[in-house]
């Protein structure tokens, strides 16, 4: 029973490993992205627009803001919350600047994890863009030039995304679950094949248990 309770805990441990390493493998794949760059675009109001973008593994959803937007959390929570994680991310008072406000899913079969940045649009080629990443991680550590105000870096999220993370921590152990226990009845039945104890490999020989290892021979 213990032996059989650390195999599922270790299955589930490398499931979750599986996981991360699949959301992660997703961002470089699909690499930096256009904010503009999506499948629909939402006219929300003549202060802001919605943008998103769903592809294998990959949903992008941004907000763009222009600056002195007296919209709050309320105004937009219903259209588009569920399209990320449920989280409130509006902010409730007005930014002095134009901003963009993207919320990053990424996952396979289901979106796993998430992560948000913020880019305040300063459209002023002498200075550098104000940019947070909320949850997340940038690839590069470089900082994007003013006119790249609308390029959404590769960001690796760490948030995990309930339930999608356990979904697919659960999918991955699975599929491991059976690599090994396939691996492992086919390794027998080759021994069996051979003439061979079906656990350590020894040859067989008249006794009904193996020399080397005890194990009973049907």
């Amino acid at each position: 029973m213990e032996r059989r309770v650390r195999w599922i805990v270790g299955l589930m441990a490398l499931g979750m490993i599986v996981n991360i390493a699949v959301a992660w493998a997703i961002v470089l794949v699909h690499g930096d992205a256009e904010t503009t760059s999506t499948q629909y675009a939402l006219p929300i109001d003549r202060y802001s627009s919605l943008f998103a973008r769903s592809q294998f593994g990959y949903q992008n959803v941004t907000i763009a803001r222009a600056a002195g937007s007296p919209m709050s959390d309320d105004a937009y929570a219903v259209r588009v919350r569920h399209l990320y994680d449920y989280a409130v991310w509006w902010p409730q008072t007005p930014v002095p600047q134009p901003s963009y406000v993207t919320h990053m899913a990424r996952g396979w079969p289901a979106r796993a994890l998430y992560a948000r940045l913020t880019t305040l649009d300063v459209h002023n080629p002498t200075l550098p863009l104000k940019r947070e990443v909320a949850t997340g991680f940038p690839r590069s550590g470089s900082t994007p030039s003013w006119n790249e105000s609308q390029v959404i870096p590769q960001i690796f999220p760490y948030r995990p995304m309930w339930p999608g993370f356990a979904i697919n921590t659960l999918f991955y152990a699975l599929i491991i679950g059976l690599l090994q226990r396939g691996t492992i009845a086919f390794r027998r039945s080759s021994r069996r094949a051979r003439n061979q104890c079906p656990a350590c490999g020894y040859p067989r020989g008249t006794s009904p248990v193996c020399t080397e290892c005890g194990e009973v021979l049907a």
